[in-house]
């Protein structure tokens, strides 16, 4: 499963201080951001990943990450 994420990061330091979180979260198997697009994406792969918790982990590191839903998600929740 793929998550994309729409966040606040902004350079390599941004990415840097919050490293640590994804690599910890229970089903996240790989993770990268996007900072050229302009949505700065954050990309997750896994399984079972909780989005409420990737949102607060971002929250409590200062920075913002809203999950962008897909069409079949939106329709299909």
């Amino acid at each position: 499963m793929e998550l994309k994420f729409k966040t606040n990061l902004k350079c390599e330091g941004c990415i840097q201080k919050v490293s640590d979180a994804p690599d910890h979260e229970p089903g996240v198997e790989s993770w990268e951001v996007d900072l050229k697009s302009p949505d700065k994406t954050l990309f997750l792969q896994g399984k079972n990943i909780e989005i409420s918790r990737i949102e607060a982990i971002f929250r409590e590191k200062g920075y913002e990450a809203k999950e962008i839903k897909t069409f079949f998600k939106k329709m299909f929740g």
